[in-house]
């Protein structure tokens, strides 16, 4: 048996990331997936493989920069 997913909420918990910081966390998703959440890996499937020929780069700035 496999161990259920954790939510975002937990993971967060886990790295002592307060309330406050949660509401502006930024999580990326695709569909009704999870794909990104700062401060953590990309999951292996989602990571590029040499047979790709487009990625999308994910740059994160803070707001009022460029």
């Amino acid at each position: 048996h496999t161990k259920a997913p954790k939510k975002v909420k937990e993971l967060l918990q886990e790295k002592h990331v307060t309330g406050e910081e949660r509401k502006l966390w930024p999580v990326i998703v695709s569909g009704d997936e999870i794909v990104w959440v700062r401060g953590f890996p990309t999951p292996a499937r989602l990571q590029p493989r040499q047979s790709v020929k487009n990625v999308i780069a994910i740059r994160e700035a803070p707001l009022g920069t460029s």
